[in-house]
Formats: C-alpha cells, structure tokens, sequence
C-alpha cells in the first residue's frame, strides 16, 4: 500500500496532487516489476519541509546539508521516503518546470532508492538518473492522455 502524507506547510500540494504523487508512486513499482495482485509493498511518502529534511539527514546520514529526498529502507519491503517540497519547489523553478513534474520526479527517485537503487558514484547517479527519467516521461505521457 501506498500512503501520502503532508507535514509541511510551506508550499501547496492539494489533495489531486498527492493522489497524483500516489500514482506515479504505483506506476514506478509496475515499471520496476515490484507489484502484483498478491503483493503490495509498503510506501510511504512524506512531504515534509528543510527544517525537517536537514535534521533527518543529519541524525541518520549524518550529514548537515540539505536535500531532496531521504529513502529509509526496512524489512519485509517497507520504506519511507521523506521528500523535501520546498526544495523540490525551489529546483523547479531552477530547471524552468512545473512544480508536480519535480515533484514526480523526485517521488520516483525516492521509489528507486526503495529499491536499492544507489546514486553514490558517478557510474550509479548516470542509470539512476535514465531509468528515473524514462519513467517519469513514460508516466507523464500516460497521464497527458
């Protein structure tokens, strides 16, 4: 199962948005093969602000610096992404993109990690960063018809 949730209340994600994030959510786990009739993992996907990002990222990855997004992995195929919005808002507006693209992006990037899929060396972040893409513009097409 997949649940959304909202902690932040920086930038606006309406209630359509976060449905929409859900389904991109789903629509990562097809294109990955990761779900089936008798098996849903657990997802959780929280919006959550920099204040919230940082201190998550410093107390469990120990590191002082601002992100996008923070997988947890668990046993039993859980996991909880944390996603930044207002840092996804603010990459948006660098790359000249609609905020719900960003975010999408992001989202899949996050589902990715719940995957076990690294972006650590430079060989890793280049077919993270094609795989999420090609399902990002898979998903958009979908949804733009």
């Amino acid at each position: 199962m997949i649940k959304v949730w909202n902690l932040q209340k920086n930038v606006s994600i309406p209630a359509k948005m976060r449905e929409n994030m859900r389904t991109a959510a789903l629509f990562t786990l097809i294109s990955l093969k990761h779900f089936s009739q008798k098996h849903s993992p657990d997802r959780n996907i929280i919006f959550v602000n920099d204040k919230e990002i940082i201190k998550l990222n410093f107390r469990f990855l120990n590191r002082k610096n601002i992100t996008d997004v923070i997988t947890f992995n668990y046993p039993e195929d859980k996991a909880d992404i944390y996603i930044n919005a207002p840092q996804c808002a603010r990459q948006a507006k660098e790359h000249q993109q609609l905020f719900s693209e960003e975010l999408t992006r992001v989202v899949i990037h996050g589902m990715l990690h719940s995957y076990d899929w690294k972006d650590y060396t430079k060989k890793q972040s280049s077919l993270m960063w094609e795989k999420q893409e090609y399902i990002l513009q898979a998903f958009m097409g979908l949804e733009g018809k």
